[in-house]
């Protein structure tokens, strides 16, 4: 390894190795295991006599509680620099003890997306007996639905920001709990108000612990295949919760109260919420002595928040103001992004079609969701082992035409439409929208950012993705609120599928036309790209013959995307 300053280098011997080259690694790679638990890094350094400092004293000392990364990690003189950073994104971080440890860590983390599909997906099937039951207007039904995804959108870059501050432990097991109270007082809702209320509420539950377990997967593992894998898992329990959600909705809504089905979830999040304490690596210690703590603006925070609800609420309510958009408060609403909302649309209006329409019962309608929720599964799962293979343009390219496909099967349906022919086809091809879109975006973000901002990394993805959903609901119920008198329910809910084709094929121009993304292969980390950059500057200004640094030998270009 590069010897510390004052120390040179020795000579190769079969007893001793003294080795001269040095991976530079970052605070978000110190968990790779060294010595006994890497074979291929068995090596001793031989004592030397004393010479001139090495480059690795000229770079910066490390924060508080960190490790020199530049010496930490000794590169094997039969191990080229590029088949070790190949090697590293392969092998498990040394935060875990075992393969239990990890597999334990997986479930309490990937319990985060099961629990946000959850409470989206199974309330659309409880609307029709809750609004019976509460005698909520058709006009203010989308309220319930709606209130959640709001809260949650509106919130996530304050909860993203708090975790790089005081680590996505505190912050994620505190969300789990927050959603478990919640959970459980909604399933007690006797009227419009406190239903809307606790929904609201429990919003902040997933605003917390969704950008925090973003952050959390993104500095534990670093790029290459098995950061792939886990997000992909993790991207698989969407699909997976989406259909837990209605599964448990469609059993509470046939057999018994659809309370039930809030006191369930709040079950399956206490549950997340023990294993989650027992298993997630604490990061509040390393985030106390960070030198360079990210701090809070809250008067921007503040602004955010109500800037957001009130925007969604124009949008959302303009359909039923008195005056339609012309009502003074609506004025200001007149832009919005339509490339995360197709989801939203489409699990909300298509379980309005299929029971409103079609004539299913609530269990049949689970039956009709399971190809969807098997399917992304399989294609999550399935991505982890070849986004490191296949560039992520192809990939996102796929997803873009499976969005489109998707809700123009519903739209050109005929009344007397088959499942075998419409529906099921258009199962398949939104699970691969949603599923191939969310784990490209998790790998590239988190990888595209340093550490220290793996929280605000985390907001950003569940911004985009909460956002839309709650935006493009509001301008959905718009379209159906013009059109039902008109056209009629069939119709105005395909008029709304036909506004999901247009917001997918923008979106699909837009990733064509100016994004790309490479293959997510095994690569250095923002750290440690910082540090080669700073040895080589260094080794352009005070070239050393007795050392043998080649800081960037066989490095090649990683997993990028950029505007074209």
């Amino acid at each position: 390894m590069l010897p510390p300053s004052g120390q040179g280098g020795g000579s190769v011997s079969s007893q001793s190795i003294q080795v001269t080259n040095a991976v530079p690694l970052s605070p978000a790679s110190r968990r790779i295991p060294t010595g006994a638990k890497m074979e291929s890094d068995q090596v001793s350094a031989a004592p030397s006599a004393p010479t001139t400092p090495s480059y690795a004293s000229s770079v910066s000392p490390p924060e508080a509680g960190q490790s020199n990364t530049l010496r930490a990690l000794p590169l094997p003189v039969d191990e080229s620099l590029e088949a070790r950073i190949e090697r590293l994104g392969r092998q498990r971080p040394e935060a875990f003890d075992s393969i239990w440890a990890e597999i334990g860590f997986i479930f309490s983390i990937s319990m985060s997306q099961i629990l946000a599909e959850y409470f989206v997906s199974g309330f659309t099937v409880v609307i029709p007996t809750l609004t019976a039951d509460l005698h909520i207007s058709a006009a203010s039904s989308i309220w319930p639905a709606g209130a959640f995804s709001l809260t949650v959108a509106s919130s996530l870059l304050i909860f993203g920001r708090l975790a790089d501050m005081y680590g996505g432990y505190p912050v994620y097991v505190a969300g789990q709990a927050w959603l478990t109270a919640w959970s459980l007082v909604a399933g007690f809702s006797r009227n419009e108000l406190m239903l809307n209320f606790c929904r609201a509420l429990q919003g902040l539950g997933p605003a917390a612990f969704l950008p925090s377990s973003i952050m959390i997967l993104g500095s534990t593992y670093r790029p290459g295949p098995r950061k792939n894998l886990v997000f992909s898992i993790y991207g698989a329990c969407a699909p997976f919760g989406f259909y837990v959600g209605i599964f448990f909705a469609g059993l509470t809504a046939e057999y018994t109260t659809w309370g039930w089905y809030f006191w369930i979830g709040a079950i399956l999040a206490a549950i997340t919420a023990l294993t989650s304490y027992l298993t997630i690596p604490r990061d509040m210690q390393e985030k106390r002595k960070s030198a360079h703590r990210p701090k809070m603006d809250w008067v921007g925070a503040i602004l955010m928040f109500s800037g957001l609800i009130l925007f969604t609420f124009a949008i959302v309510d303009s359909s039923h103001a008195p005056q339609g958009w012309k009502t003074s408060f609506y004025a200001g609403a007149h832009r919005s992004s339509f490339f995360h909302g197709s989801l939203g649309i489409f699990m909300l209006y298509a379980t309005f079609y299929m029971e409103g329409i079609m004539g299913i019962s609530p269990l049949r309608l689970v039956a009709w969701y399971t190809p969807m929720a098997l399917g992304g599964c399989i294609i999550s799962t399935f991505g982890g082992f070849i986004s490191h293979l296949v560039p992520g343009t192809v990939l996102i390219t796929i997803a873009g035409t499976s969005w489109i496909i998707a809700p123009l099967l519903f739209a050109i349906a005929p009344q007397n439409a088959t499942y075998w022919e419409y529906i099921f086809p258009s199962m398949i091809c939104a699970t691969m929208g949603i599923d191939i879109t969310f784990n490209i975006t998790n790998v590239f973000i988190t990888t595209s950012l340093p550490q220290q901002q793996q929280g605000l990394a985390g907001g950003l993805i569940m911004l985009l993705f909460h956002l839309g959903i709650a935006v493009c609901l509001g301008f959905a119920d718009i379209v159906n609120t013009y059109t039902i008198a008109r056209l009629g329910s069939r119709k105005s809910y395909q008029a709304v599928f036909w506004l999901e084709v247009a917001c997918a094929a923008v979106a699909l121009i837009i990733l064509i036309f100016f994004v790309k993304i490479t293959k997510a292969k095994s690569d250095l980390t923002i750290e440690e790209r910082e540090e080669l950059e700073a040895l080589e500057a260094l080794e352009a200004r005070e070239p050393k013959s007795g050392n043998n640094i080649n800081p960037g030998e066989g490095i090649k270009e990683g997993n990028t995307a950029y505007l074209t």
